[in-house]
């Protein structure tokens, strides 16, 4: 094994070097807790040895590891373990610069060749490119800010105007927002008269003092690099350095072992456009999206059960060498797929089957699914079944009319299970995995539907003989509209609330062949919200129905004999049977009303099924 292992101090480190993170490598990723520490870790090896006189401390930030050649200046050098120190410096660095700018314009120069270089042509480059974090990350970081009171001309650095910046702050990734994070965080730390350090709080330096004594104590602290030409030799040391303790994620452990073979079994170009694809994926448009959750559920729904901490030994067992390429165009399709699973577009389902035509109702329908799974209800768990369905449904041996009745069915009945009786859902995971393989397997679109209808039975079985804990439960559900101030808890019981009263009109919409429009739909308090009688009364699900938006309206707040005309002209299956059964009372007992409902929706969802 051929690689070099020698320690440098930073201020070396960041001359006449150009380091690159390539894009398959993690995003930018630390948050507050990693930025106190790494803060922290700076000002306090600032000592006082005397009084007024201060010192900096030796400091040892770790070990980075590199391939390519550190004698080698105008040849890039890869970043494959270190990018987030790295990237956290160079940030440091520029906002370090920009305080010092307020009171010495010269010293907030000179920082600027740690992070802009000029190589013998005099053209400027980047000290660290990192293309998975622009154009916020160059804009923002690597080019000095300017101001309209600035002297364009005072050096030659890249710069941008500050308005530009607040353009582009409108729209980041997840990679991006965190970076601000960053630059926002270090520039509260060093705007504080003492530099948020308590070394300083009974100092009489001045602020430049300080904010130098920040500056010699950060480019004087020193690395460990190891670095190699042979991106092979690299990989095994990356490994051995972080699969014992398991400081990375899974994905870059695996990752690192299929991109540790460079051969025709793995060429490694390719290799690395599919990683880049697969980060991409998971990027979403800046939607955050867990890479480790979403590789657990791939795993399970391709291979075996296995826990976080054994998914890369299990890897490393079920997965030989020659299968390392499908491998990773498995992956790239399901991240694809994942992505528009945790945020679903109407497009995506519509033209990324083989020749299905999918009405635009249904693929409403089916989105609204999709979001009430896993943004209302939380069952993630779902998840790993819906990487499948939609592999199935996209190389055409599932339609979209059964992948709709299947996700319709886990939606009413995490509905019953979780939404109303609460139950937990922590063990479902394991029954969804052997499903989901099951289905991977299937060959044809009956033999997945049969093993569907396997789970279909198994979760059916888990819900009580009879509906009286559903009831009791269901009781106790509510629905306010006034939404200013509203806590989470209260906006998931709004849209549970919702959804059993639309339900309700769904089903009843089916059974009289019409369809349900929702558009004008509302949700109607009988006894008006802003009634003085007991407010827990008033917002509970038997005080709702649905209305028409310009019945309610018109409803205003009328007592319930004056609402019954009103009523009457209602198109809604639901108020049309609540007529038949409540016209002719001139009040209602809510409590009595919210258990017809609570039998009535249980029964219409569960004798479809």
């Amino acid at each position: 094994m051929d690689f070099n292992s020698k320690p440098i101090v930073l201020q070396t480190f960041f001359t006449d070097k150009k380091y690159i993170i390539p894009r398959y490598q993690r995003e930018y990723s630390w948050s507050k807790e990693q930025l106190e520490d790494f803060y922290s870790d700076i000002v306090s090896n600032i000592k006082e040895e005397e009084k007024g006189i201060y010192k900096t401390q030796e400091y040892f930030f770790g070990t980075v590891i590199l391939v390519g050649d550190m004698e080698k200046p105008n040849k890039p050098i890869e970043i494959i373990d270190g990018q987030q120190r790295i990237t956290t410096i160079t940030i440091f660095l520029s906002v370090l610069s920009d305080i010092l700018y307020n009171y010495d314009d010269n010293l907030s120069t000179l920082l600027w060749k740690y992070i802009i270089a000029q190589d013998n042509d005099g053209n400027f480059y980047n000290v660290m490119e990192n293309d998975s974090a622009s154009p916020y990350f160059q804009k923002k970081i690597q080019m000095r800010g300017i101001k309209p009171e600035d002297d364009k001309n005072k050096d030659s650095y890249p710069r941008i105007n500050i308005g530009d910046i607040k353009i582009l702050e409108k729209e980041l990734s997840t990679e991006a927002k965190l970076i601000k994070e960053a630059h926002d965080f270090f520039k509260r730390k060093l705007e504080d008269e003492n530099l948020s350090a308590p070394i300083f709080n009974n100092s009489n330096l001045s602020k430049v003092d300080k904010l130098k004594l920040i500056r010699d104590q950060l480019l004087g602290s020193t690395f460990v690099y190891i670095i190699s030409e042979n991106v092979n030799d690299v990989n095994v040391i990356f490994e051995n350095i972080n699969s014992k303790g398991l400081q990375l994620s899974t994905l870059d452990l695996i990752k690192n072992e299929i991109f540790s073979v460079q051969n025709e079994t793995v060429p490694l170009d390719e290799a690395k456009r599919i990683w880049s694809n697969i980060k991409l994926n998971l990027q979403n448009d800046g939607h955050y999206i867990s890479v480790q959750k979403f590789y657990r559920y791939f795993w399970l729904s391709r291979y075996t059960y296995s826990t976080d901490k054994d998914l890369y030994k299990v890897f490393k067992t079920k997965i030989i060498e020659k299968d390392y390429m499908n491998f990773l165009r498995e992956l790239e399709t399901a991240s694809k797929n994942y992505a528009h699973i945790i945020k679903p577009e109407h497009d995506y389902f519509r033209t990324s089957s083989k020749g299905n035509n999918v009405a635009k109702g249904d693929l409403e329908y089916f989105v609204k699914s999709l979001n009430f799974l896993q943004n209302i209800l939380n069952i993630e768990q779902v998840q790993v079944l819906l990487i499948t369905l939609i592999d199935k449904y996209n190389t055409g041996l599932l339609s979209f009319k059964n992948m709709k009745s299947m996700v319709k069915f886990l939606e009413e009945f995490h509905f019953i299970y979780n939404g109303i009786m609460t139950e937990r859902t922590n063990t479902l995971v394991n029954k969804y995995g052997k499903v989901a393989r099951a289905i991977y397997k299937s060959e044809d679109q009956n033999q997945i539907m049969a093993e569907f209808n396997k789970l279909k039975e198994e979760f059916m079985s888990l819900l009580p003989k009879d509906n009286k804990k559903f009831i009791s439960k269901f009781v106790q559900i509510n629905y306010s509209s006034k939404t200013n101030g509203m806590d989470n808890n209260q906006k998931r019981k709004n849209s549970i609330t919702k959804y059993s009263i639309y339900k309700i009109e769904e089903r009843l919409s089916e059974d009289n062949k019409t369809n349900f429009d929702t558009i004008s739909a509302t949700i109607e308090h009988i006894i008006p919200e802003s009634s003085e009688k007991d407010r827990e009364l008033v917002l509970n699900i038997g005080n709702l129905i649905i209305l028409e938006k310009n019945l309610n309206e018109e409803c205003e707040n009328y007592n319930f004999e004056e609402k019954l005309p009103i009523y009457k002209k209602s198109t809604y299956h639901f108020v049309k049977a609540f007529l038949k059964k409540y016209s002719k009372n001139k009040e209602i007992s809510i409590a009595e009303r919210s258990k017809d409902m609570g039998e009535k929706i249980y029964n219409l969802i569960t004798n479809k099924w």
